[in-house]
């Protein structure tokens, strides 16, 4: 009887520890968007501090601009680094965009 309950707590346990795998679930989405669809809001200029290793700097300082600037996507975007002795930066510069509602 111990035995068996034993194997049971033993299976149970390596069960519960299985791994897991992270699954990129993000499918591809074509979207046509006129220009009656949009609302252009005014020029957009964010920056971040730059990091040459960062193989994602452009995503996270476009991600920080829309999110500090409320608006759905930025057009036009354009990307500009400056490097100083003590300091560098990414900053992007675009017309903010609405999807009308």
């Amino acid at each position: 009887m111990k035995l068996k309950l034993l194997t049971a707590l033993l299976f149970i346990m390596i069960a519960g520890c299985s791994t897991v795998v992270p699954v990129n679930s993000t499918l591809p989405v074509t979207v046509t968007l006129y220009a009656n669809d949009l609302h252009i809001g005014n020029s957009i200029t964010h920056s971040i501090p730059y990091n040459k290793k960062d193989p994602n700097i452009y995503a996270k300082v476009y991600r920080e601009a829309l999110v500090k600037s409320g608006y759905d996507f930025i057009l036009l975007p354009q990307y500009e680094i400056k490097d100083s002795l003590f300091k560098s930066t990414i900053t992007i510069i675009g017309y903010g965009a609405n999807v009308r509602r």
